[in-house]
């Protein structure tokens, strides 16, 4: 009679995660990684479903968020200035409490540098598809209402508002 392997044991005891861990130290295997909402960009532990509330929510980020569309670069520092800014906006809705559809968004870039109303939606859509993810859906969903605005600052105090606010009717 041969041995079993180490995945065998472990995949007979699938109903017991104790003595699965009791298992792994003594074979010396490590805990496999636990898995998370987004492979590659940063790891946040799925936490399984959030609680929803209907409450207004207003949220300070601060970053500094320019226009993409006419900068010229590599593609590749394009890709790591969204991933910082989604990076940013994530590490601070984790926090919160996921709101309920339908809303009004209202996204306010804080600036000293002003930018015109098609440059406005592009400097904030990183942002846009990050709270768009927090809450679970697509950004192009009816059930959003996207504002976007601007304010100005000095220099160095740039940031990003986010104001997430029910509407009055509801879709059951």
């Amino acid at each position: 009679m041969s041995n079993p392997t180490s995945a065998q044991l472990l995949a007979s005891l699938a109903h017991d995660p104790a003595m699965q861990a009791s298992v792994r130290e003594q074979l010396g295997e490590r805990e496999p990684k636990a898995k998370h909402q987004r492979r590659g960009r940063y790891t946040l532990p799925d936490s399984g479903p959030a609680p929803v509330t209907r409450e207004p929510m207003l949220v300070l980020v601060p970053i500094h968020t320019e226009s993409l569309a006419n900068a010229r670069g590599h593609w590749r520092a394009k890709a790591k200035t969204v991933k910082n800014v989604r990076c940013a906006v994530a590490m601070l809705l984790s926090s919160k409490t996921r709101r309920e559809l339908p809303a009004v968004v209202t996204l306010t870039r804080i600036s000293w540098m002003p930018l015109d109303d098609d440059n406005l939606g592009g400097a904030l859509k990183p942002v846009r598809d990050e709270v768009a993810e927090w809450i679970g859906t697509n950004d192009r969903s009816p059930l959003w209402t996207w504002r976007c605005r601007q304010e100005s600052c000095k220099r160095g105090n740039e940031a990003v508002r986010i104001s997430i606010e029910p509407t009055k009717e509801r879709t059951e």
